[in-house]
């Protein structure tokens, strides 16, 4: 029989800095009277993202939803797109809030990601991307997607909000598809208490 632990184990409580490092960071913002419009903190961080996640072109945004919204004006998405209906709301909600319709794909038992097998069955006249979701860090068939994609023509745009430093055969998980978003929500591994890219 296991023994409980001495203390609870919580899975989505965050990781916090050292208050007094945090106050000297907060003192060079203050410092720097920019609290907003891409003030150097931001640049770095930027800076220092793309490198780690071999990424040419990244952007900060305030969440993940936006991101999302922004990710689907920026490839022109319309009509239907197709989705995993596993996911946060927010996945659904960037389609819809863009006049597009989401077409839910079911998901495969073992992995709860997108099932790649069912993808091609949904794909219509009117289909313009596919926008899977890695859960829970585990990365999609990020093959066979593309595969599916460069067959019809599609776009493909990954919710990778939990997926943060994956790879996939050594190649980053942000290397995959037209554009990946991340999350730094307070509940996610790797979080910044807000914020997403």
């Amino acid at each position: 029989m296991l023994e409980p632990f001495a203390k609870p184990f919580y899975i989505t409580q965050p990781l916090l800095p050292d208050m007094d490092e945090l106050n000297e960071m907060l003192k060079e913002i203050w410092a720097s009277k920019q609290l907003s419009n891409n003030g150097n903190m931001v640049k770095q961080l930027e800076k220092d993202l793309s490198s780690y996640l071999g990424a040419n072109y990244l952007s900060v945004f305030s969440n993940g939803t936006v991101a999302l919204q922004l990710a689907c004006k920026v490839l022109r998405l319309s009509g239907e797109v197709i989705t995993t209906p596993f996911t946060f709301a927010a996945t659904a909600h960037s389609l819809v809030w863009n006049d597009i319709k989401p077409v839910f794909c079911d998901i495969e038992e073992d992995s709860f990601n997108i099932d790649t097998d069912q993808i091609e069955s949904l794909v219509t006249e009117k289909t313009t991307a596919i926008m899977p979701v890695h859960v829970f860090g585990y990365p999609c068939n990020v093959d066979k997607i593309q595969q599916i994609a460069d067959k019809y023509g599609l776009k493909v745009l990954y919710d990778a909000a939990h997926a943060f430093g994956v790879k996939v055969n050594g190649k980053p998980i942000s290397g995959f598809g037209d554009i990946s978003m991340f999350s730094f929500h307070a509940t996610k591994i790797f979080h910044t208490i807000e914020g997403e890219l």
